[in-house]
């Protein structure tokens, strides 16, 4: 029997309010719902953190070597098979799978129950975070039936079958590590390995042993070189013995090298390239957690639009097929667990170790993971010494199961600079909302060459920065917290230029490129959200901001007329500002031609002091060699109310966040 995969769909589903996972199994509810998978229970209005059961029944026959694969069970997972105990898992973003025992097997059927529970026991990661925790069969489930001798299906939830490649001066080496299990005895087992390359032509083949490390030498391999050329190669491993196939596991793999310099920042390929990042959450609205590869590629394309060369995928392991789309795109990838806050819970110390183990051995074939992050803004309470020392652990972990990529860590300014968190891992990245949650904007000046200073050996990037916005609310005088589009596009255009001045830096990362769910919050009027996107949590609207930072990193011409939903001005005159990536813009008011304009600071065009028509529509066009975009004004005696955001909560909206509150706009 060769591998077979069939996904199961169609479930009942129902919640078991007040029923702890202590007392599962239960008989299943008569009160049930009939639902598909991807599936998560949550709804804006209801959002349940307790325990909830999945039922379906299918067939499976006693001679079939059998597992249940789970993708993302959000958070734990308990697992029954006729009223059997088949296993569990604690974690919500990585794969692993259940074997089902012949004795489970009844009339070549099996009734499955899975019991999962999100709610916070302070002993699975993430106990604490600024985003949901969704719960549900979010990610596919299937039936994976493979032969009596089959690649590990139980291995830290991998393929059974492990890559790392080197490469030096174009000749490349491919390091495999198999997980074989043999049922059933034959002569010679062993594994014919054969590598393609992206037009899946044969470029090399080779013969090794089972359970043995193999070396494959590859002469003038194509290197996987980020956006330039994302050249991958695709190793086919099958499973022989006595002259039969038992199995076959294909892997994407690239050759590329990594450096990082405390001084001059990221290096691919020994090339310098300076990380224009943009981070983001799985979800996405209406479907929230439950995404498939569609909304995983539009993401994924949005971020290309904008001219991004790197993804940090915050703050958990995302879909397989994520990390595949940022192969075959050539981003630079940061991926992490979501360790977010500790305790000394050894259960939860624990699970931090085996969801490092998953996210890296499951992962660890990808080109386009460059970081692998330990741990978010464990700091933000203050830190211990047994912080320190797990760290410690966990990047010592890391760099055991792989050694070719850097060890990341995000910290926040609450860390102070000279704190051991800050010289642990290979890099760090910090978390700095300076003119928004505190501080000016001009601190992040300050502050990162002082960091610089007392860390010089300390190769230094910018994990998280960025502000919320609220498309209602709209201003010509922005300041920091009235939430409006213009405040977000303003930020952006001064907190830039300030970090890609630091040729110390080796990145930074945008938070966020997508407004993200995060059930506990109520901030700038939008409940259960929050908006530091740079586009709405449907991904239909692309903020002013977004085409600030398509003007400063996209090649692909355009011109953008900001404030178009700021329609409604309270001003004789305004100024008109746009953003482009080309040298000039014209501007036509109401079909007549102003002065053209070079850009003031890179990528931002302004018109000052354009009369607006006080009785009517002033309509804008902006041109830029074949780019036009248009805009319409109306003039108004008083200030549109709408546009105004009334705080009825001063200063408390983000006091689970942050400790220091006062902040001051530059």
């Amino acid at each position: 029997m060769n591998r077979n995969i069939q996904k199961i769909v169609n479930w009942n589903f129902s919640k078991l309010k007040g029923i702890s996972m202590a007392e599962v199994p239960v008989k299943f509810p008569n009160n049930y719902q009939t639902i598909t998978v991807p599936h998560t229970w949550y709804l804006d209005d209801d959002y349940y953190r307790g325990v909830a059961v999945y039922e379906t029944t299918i067939s499976c026959l006693p001679n079939w070597n059998a597992y249940l694969e789970f993708q993302g069970a959000d958070q734990w997972c308990k697992v029954y098979i006729n009223q059997m105990f088949a296993g569990e898992h604690k974690g919500g973003y990585s794969t692993f799978r259940i074997p089902i025992k012949k004795d489970f097997i009844q009339n070549n059927k099996i009734t499955i129950q899975v019991y999962l529970d999100n709610t916070n026991h302070g002993t699975i990661n993430p106990s604490f975070g600024d985003f949901t925790i969704y719960g549900g069969l979010y990610r596919d489930v299937s039936l994976i039936t493979v032969a009596e001798n089959h690649f590990d299906m139980m291995y830290y939830g991998t393929q059974g079958l492990l890559i790392q490649t080197d490469v030096n001066d174009h000749v490349g080496q491919v390091n495999i590590t198999p997980k074989v299990i043999l049922n059933k005895n034959g002569h010679t087992p062993h594994i014919v390995y054969e590598i393609r390359d992206s037009t899946k032509t044969l470029v090399y083949a080779q013969t090794g042993c089972i359970n043995e490390k193999t070396t494959l030498t590859i002469e003038n391999v194509c290197l996987w070189d980020g956006l330039e050329n994302a050249s991958l190669y695709f190793l086919n491993a099958r499973l022989i013995c006595d002259d039969i196939e038992y199995d076959r596991v294909e892997l994407p793999f690239g050759f590329r090298t990594i450096h990082l310099s405390p001084e001059t920042g990221f290096y691919l390929n020994g090339k310098s390239l300076f990380l224009r990042g943009v981070a983001k959450h799985q979800d996405y609205d209406n479907c929230y957690c439950a995404t498939t590869v569609k909304e995983q590629s539009h993401d994924i394309q949005l971020i290309r639009e904008i001219g991004a060369n790197a993804i940090r995928l915050s703050h958990y392991q995302h879909p397989q097929y994520t990390y595949d789309l940022c192969d075959k795109e050539g981003f630079i990838v940061w991926a992490e667990i979501p360790v977010l806050r500790l305790s000394m819970d050894t259960d939860l110390l624990e699970n931090g170790i085996e969801q490092l183990k998953e996210l890296i051995l499951q992962n660890m074939h990808h080109p386009s993971i460059c970081f692998w992050g330990i741990q978010n803004e464990i700091g933000m309470f203050g830190t211990e010494q047994y912080m320190f020392d797990y760290c410690k652990k966990l990047t010592t972990l890391a760099k055991e199961l792989d050694s070719s990529r850097i060890i990341a860590c995000a910290n926040m300014n609450q860390v102070e600079i000279a704190n051991p968190l800050n010289s642990i891992t290979d890099a760090v990245g910090q978390n700095l909302y300076f003119g928004w949650y505190y501080g000016k904007m001009q601190d992040y000046k300050t502050y990162l060459d002082e960091f610089h200073s007392q860390n010089p050996n300390m190769p230094i990037g910018i994990s998280e920065y960025g502000v919320d916005c609220n498309l209602h609310f709209h201003t010509e005088t922005p300041t920091v917290r009235d939430y409006s589009e213009e405040f977000q596009a303003l930020f952006h255009e001064t907190v830039y230029p300030i970090l890609e001045s630091k040729t110390y830096l080796w990145g930074s990362f945008i938070w966020n490129m997508f407004d993200f769910g995060s059930a506990i919050r109520n901030e700038g009027d939008i409940k259960h959200k929050n908006c530091k996107g740079l586009v709405t949590y449907d991904r239909k609207i692309k903020k002013d901001a977004f085409y600030y930072y398509k003007a400063r990193w996209s090649n692909e011409p355009f011109v953008h007329i900001t404030g178009k939903r700021f329609q409604k001005r309270n001003a004789a005159q305004i100024t008109i500002k746009i953003y482009s990536n080309l040298p000039q813009v014209t501007l036509l008011i109401n079909g007549k031609q102003t002065l053209s304009k070079t850009p003031q600071q890179p990528g931002v065009f302004l018109f000052p002091d354009i009369d607006l028509i006080t009785d009517g529509q002033t309509k804008i066009q902006a041109i830029a060699e074949n780019c036009t975009d248009n805009a319409v004004f109306v003039y108004t005696d008083i200030p549109e109310e709408s546009y105004i955001y009334h705080d009825t909560n001063k200063g408390q909206n983000v006091r689970n966040w942050f400790i220091k509150e006062t902040s001051n706009n530059d």
